[in-house]
């Protein structure tokens, strides 16, 4: 990763521009949403 970081960082910058792939999961086993890369990253 290291000497990828480079590369990482661009996955992570489009991330934040990505579309979900399906509309909200309003079932009653619907689980609440995940922070994939938080600030501290």
């Amino acid at each position: 990763m290291i000497r990828e970081e480079d590369k990482i960082v661009e996955i992570r910058n489009k991330a934040v521009y990505a579309r979900p792939a399906a509309s909200p999961d309003t079932s009653r086993w619907a689980k609440e949403p995940e922070v994939l890369f938080g600030a501290d990253s």
